[in-house]
Order: structure tokens, then C-alpha cells, then sequence
């Protein structure tokens, strides 16, 4: 009756300690040390299980001075690993121990008797919960049922730990679209729209830089080439463009024609040449823009700064995604910004040619109130050099002697302030 009260006593602390407001390392490790103080366990250790490289890291330990950073080991190397294979506990002797990889007998050196419990769920494996003896140590079924249940409490406070940790990344990344939307969609002045653009992804993914480019694929021409902090060389279009009015080089073209995203390092880029020629092992993340019209284009962000310590990370899948939502929207306000600059640059041909064809018209109309001659070349000199004419700083007609068959002077005009000057 003791030991099934010991039992349930164990049992409250453990969902007390779960169910607390410490942060979720403050809790795992009150958990092992619930095993260490309640059971006598001398040592316990929480290994995280990372499924893409199938293998075990050292997350927790009961004690933190006893943690190893970068202990990590394969599933298949040891029975550690054969516990979270088969999802099932396993209790090991010395010889056990004594078989272990060196990675695992550096870390349970002096131990007799090790157990490995899988931390799971119904559905997933999160990692594995290890107890290590000093002596040799039995397992009854009633202490193994024990010790699974407080580690399927331990499953699920992880769990809960990461869909809380998802659901802030979550509120964050919408709170930065709406930003993002709103910055990039309360002006339609272009120059006003790259500036948000690369200003607001470089700070928003903590980047060292960012580039957005964009061709105009029915004239082969770099429309917009907008550039913010540390690019490198190979991507910086900007002063190109503008020497070479317009026309988009063949690095320039390669970049904009990028079929696919890309995160990770530069040297591994499948797209862009001169990111793998300049960029070594930088992290770049590039998304081809999608336009409705002609245009095509890139938004790319350069290495990528982790704030804490200041060091060079590396952009992740999440980086990416929230990129490629980001890129939609901005691709509809630079094109939208891009149309209405071509409206305005119409707008202002369309109304100078109106103004020149009203003044000639009035000219005209002028010209058929004398048949003087001297009367006629006074109003052409007029209307070709005042303001309100065709508006010429200066103004020479000359006249055809066919009898001498040379041109004669007839009249001269030119505007006040260029002749005060002159």
C-alpha cells in the first residue's frame, strides 16, 4: 500500500511540475530531477530526436553542470537508439554498457545499468528519457509502467511546449504580413515601393542584405534594380542599369529567370552563377517573383545574422515560406507601381505632344492673318521661341536665294535671359 502511495505521489509531482508556468527547459529538467531525488536514479538524460538525420542529441540533463554540449548519436548505434526503432523501453546490464559506442561510454562512464524509455504520444516520437545507474539495478513491470506514464507526460508538455512555440511563430509572421501590406500598399510611387520592399525584408528575416530586380521581358530591359546593405558584387545591377540605360546584362537576365526558390548556401545556388563564384558558404534565400504581365523578377535576401551573438545562421524552410507569401504581395505592388509610372511617363508624352499641336494650330491660325513677309517670319520667330510657343531659346531663319543659290538670314529671335547672359 506504501509503494502504490509512493506511486501516486510521484505521479502529482510530475503532472504539477508539467502543468506549471516555468518556462519548458526549467520544466524537462524538474522532471529529471524528479527521477533523481523520488527513484534514486544517479543520473538522467533527455535526448531530443532530430528525424531527418535519425539521430539523438543531448537535450536536458538532472543536473545542469552534467550536460555535454554536441553529444549526439545514430539511432542504429546503440540500444539507446533501438528504443526510439522499436518505441518501446529497454533495460540494459553491463555488458550492455560495456558494448556501447565511445560517443555513448564517454557519456555514461561508470555506469552499470542503463534503461531507455521513448518519450511519445499517440502519434509521434519526440525523444528518448534515459536512466543511468551506478550499480546494478532492476526493473520491475510495476516501476517500468511508472516511468512510461511520467514519460508520456513529458511527450505531451513537448508537444504543447511546440504548438505554443508555433502558434507565437504563427501571430508573428501574419502580424508581418499585415505590416508588409500595409507599407508596400499605402503609396503607388515606385521608388517609394522598392525602398519598403528591401528595407522591410532584410530587417524583418535579419538579413545583411536584400536585392529585388525586375526585367522587362518583352524589350529585354532591367526595370527596377533595388538594392539595401551588404549584397555581393555579382548582384549589385543597380549602377549598371543606370549607365547602361536599361539594358539588362546576361548575369542580370540568369538571376530574373530563376525557375525555382532557393534558401541554404551560396555555393550550393543550381541558378545563379555568381553566387556560386562569390558567395562560398553564405546563406542566401532567392524567390522568382510571379508578375501578370511581362515582367519577371527576383526579391533576394544575403546572410543571414543572428542577433543574440551576432554570428552568421543560416535561412531555414520557415524563412522561405514566410518569404514566398511576402513575395506575392509585393509582386502585385510593384507591378502595380510600375504600371502607374508607365501611365504618368504616357500622361506627360501625350500632353507635351497636345501642347505642341495647339500651338502649331495657333501658329497657323496667326500665319493666315497677313500675307506680309516680313509680317510672317516675325510671327514664326515669335512662336517658335516664346514661352508659351514651342518655347526654343533661340530661333535663325534663313530663306532661299535661287539666284544666288545660297541661304539668306531672314530673321532672328532668341529669348531674353539667354542673350542678357550670353
Amino acid at each position: 500500500m506504501a509503494a502504490e502511495l509512493n506511486r501516486f505521489n510521484l505521479l502529482d509531482k510530475a503532472i504539477r511540475i508539467s502543468n506549471s508556468t516555468v518556462d519548458i527547459e526549467r520544466r524537462l529538467v524538474n522532471m529529471l530531477q524528479l527521477f533523481h531525488r523520488e527513484m534514486g536514479v544517479d543520473r538522467v538524460y533527455l535526448f531530443d530526436l532530430d528525424r531527418q538525420t535519425e539521430t539523438l542529441s543531448l537535450r536536458s540533463t538532472a543536473e545542469n553542470k552534467e550536460k555535454k554540449p554536441g553529444s549526439r548519436f545514430d539511432l542504429k548505434g546503440s540500444f539507446i537508439g533501438q528504443a526510439a526503432l522499436k518505441q518501446a523501453p529497454i533495460i540494459a546490464g553491463p555488458e550492455e554498457c560495456h558494448n556501447l559506442p565511445e560517443e555513448c561510454r564517454r557519456l555514461f562512464e561508470g555506469c552499470q545499468a542503463l534503461a531507455a524509455f521513448p518519450i511519445m504520444d499517440d502519434k509521434l516520437l519526440y525523444g528518448i528519457l534515459t536512466l543511468a545507474h551506478f550499480e546494478q539495478e532492476s526493473y520491475s513491470k510495476e516501476r517500468v509502467a511508472l516511468i512510461e506514464t511520467i514519460a508520456r507526460e513529458m511527450a505531451g508538455t513537448i508537444r504543447n511546449s511546440r504548438l505554443y512555440a508555433e502558434s507565437k511563430k504563427r501571430i508573428a509572421e501574419l502580424s508581418v504580413l499585415y505590416e508588409v501590406g500595409r507599407s508596400i500598399s499605402s503609396t503607388i510611387d515606385l521608388n517609394e515601393v522598392l525602398d519598403a520592399v528591401v528595407n522591410i525584408t532584410a530587417k524583418v528575416l535579419m538579413a545583411e542584405g536584400s536585392a529585388l530586380n525586375v526585367l522587362d521581358d518583352s524589350t529585354n530591359t532591367l526595370r527596377v534594380a533595388s538594392q539595401y546593405g551588404v549584397i555581393p558584387q555579382s548582384c549589385r545591377f543597380k549602377k549598371p542599369m543606370e549607365e547602361q540605360e536599361g539594358q539588362a546584362s546576361k548575369r542580370a537576365v540568369a538571376c530574373v529567370s530563376r525557375p525555382a526558390p532557393y534558401a541554404g548556401p551560396a555555393y550550393d545556388d543550381p541558378y545563379c552563377p555568381g553566387m556560386r563564384e562569390e558567395g562560398g558558404n553564405k546563406s542566401i534565400i532567392c524567390v522568382p517573383l510571379r508578375f501578370k504581365g511581362s515582367f519577371k523578377g527576383t526579391l533576394s535576401l544575403y546572410n543571414k545574422i543572428n542577433v543574440p551573438n551576432g554570428r552568421s545562421s543560416e535561412f531555414d524552410r520557415y524563412d522561405l515560406e514566410l518569404l514566398t507569401t511576402m513575395g506575392n504581395m509585393i509582386a502585385s505592388s510593384v507591378e502595380n507601381a510600375l504600371t502607374f509610372q508607365t501611365v504618368e511617363e504616357l500622361a506627360r508624352h501625350n500632353e507635351v505632344l497636345v501642347r505642341n499641336l495647339s500651338c502649331l494650330y495657333d501658329i497657323t491660325g496667326a500665319m493666315m492673318t497677313t500675307v506680309k513677309l516680313e509680317e510672317l517670319l516675325s510671327i514664326i520667330a515669335n512662336a517658335l521661341t516664346l514661352p508659351e510657343g514651342l518655347g526654343f531659346e533661340r530661333a535663325l531663319i534663313l530663306l532661299m536665294n535661287e539666284d544666288e543659290d545660297c541661304l539668306v538670314g531672314a530673321a532672328m529671335r532668341e529669348i531674353q535671359e539667354v542673350k542678357s547672359n550670353g
